[in-house]
């Protein structure tokens, strides 16, 4: 098995370690390696994992010696070039989605539109942008959908949408748990734990809502609360507005799955967005109770017993939080997993293996 991956800072060579442990090759390319077309043309995010001919001749060649069976792209960022290099090796391509982008970035254009005060000219040219940049990450989703065999949804209600619009072959394959084995601290320093891009504008807005909502009633109770906000971050600004909170920042962590180790309660204040939010099933797998609204929790499935509260209000979400913390931990990591069970990788994996297997009889899928 072969993996391409972006990065924008390099990888450390513990992490590489892993990967080639589990990979015959693997090829990283620098983001935003290929110099920038009209925004309106062709989305950012595509832009940035552009490569230039040369280069795709080269990993076209590094695919072949390998010899897949298909390629597999998650998510729609590289998936153009998943594209190209099943056609050049006459193998099926398979696009595992995390979203319906298109309608996902036209929501995340509106709520932006909103926020900023702009004059009447200005707000009719954003419009207008905006506009032209939906309809090219449409492009490329069309593209990218047309030519696959296969197309993995996260979502069971994007699964339907996209099967009611096309006639293209949908499964719904939701996140995966990190099934990791080391046992769980029962002693955590992280009270409260907010971890998310902070650069997406409803995540913005939630974060932003339960600082000022919500977290003046949980200092009224417990005034000695650890509360830290994580994410990737590329706004200074912003982050020093959330830290005027009073609470920890730590934009750009290494390693998420840590913090949620080390939390108490997670919250995923999200009131908008498409898609399954992956970090539910990592709060609650690693052990975290989980406070989120029905958005955070779109999506999934699960089992009665886990310690997860959906809540709307800022009342609601407060309350939720600090029960949570007075019954932390209220049941063993173990119980906790075995209710998660259905999303773990071994589970996932025997599942994904049986419906790439259908597109067609290859020796690694049996292996």
């Amino acid at each position: 098995m072969g993996l391409i991956s972006w990065r924008d800072v390099i990888t450390e060579d513990s992490g590489l370690a892993v990967i080639n442990s589990v990979v015959e090759r693997y090829i990283e390319e620098s983001m935003g390696a290929v110099r920038p077309k009209m925004g309106w043309r062709t989305p950012g995010f595509a832009q940035a994992r552009e490569v230039t001919d040369d280069r795709k001749a080269e990993i076209v060649a590094e695919a072949r010696r390998l010899a897949p069976d298909l390629i597999l792209s998650i998510g729609l960022y590289g998936a153009s070039l998943g594209v190209h290099i099943a056609q050049a090796l006459d193998v099926p391509h398979v696009y595992r989605s995390q979203a319906i982008e298109h309608d996902y970035y036209a929501h995340l254009f509106d709520l932006e539109r909103k926020r900023i005060s702009r004059s009447a000219v200005r707000k009719a040219l954003r419009s207008l942008y905006d506009e032209f940049r939906e309809r090219a990450v449409a492009r490329v989703e069309e593209f990218v959908l047309g030519s696959s065999a296969l197309v993995l949804e996260i979502s069971a209600e994007d699964a339907e949408i996209r099967r009611s619009r096309c006639g293209l072959r949908i499964e719904h394959f939701p996140p995966c748990a990190p099934e990791a084995e080391e046992s769980l601290a029962s002693k955590r320093s992280i009270d409260v734990l907010y971890l998310g891009n902070l650069f997406m504008e409803n995540n913005r807005i939630g974060l932003l809502w339960f600082l000022d909502e919500v977290l003046p009633m949980l200092r009224q109770a417990r005034r000695q609360l650890r509360i830290v906000v994580a994410g990737k971050s590329t706004d200074r600004t912003f982050e020093r507005l959330i830290a005027q909170a009073g609470v920890v920042v730590l934009p750009n962590v290494a390693d998420a799955d840590a913090l949620f180790r080390d939390a108490k309660v997670a919250v995923n204040p999200i009131f908008s967005g498409n898609g399954t939010n992956v970090k539910t099933i990592d709060a609650l797998w690693f052990g975290c109770g989980l406070v989120t609204t029905a958005v955070g929790v779109q999506g999934y499935d699960f089992e009665r017993g886990l310690n997860l509260r959906v809540a709307h209000s800022p009342t609601e979400f407060a309350c939720a939080v600090l029960e949570l913390l007075n019954r932390w931990p209220a049941c063993s990591a173990q119980s906790r997993r075995a209710r998660l069970l259905r999303y773990s990788i071994s589970e996932q994996g025997r599942r994904i293996s049986q419906l790439l297997a259908t597109l067609r009889p290859v020796r690694s899928l049996e292996a």
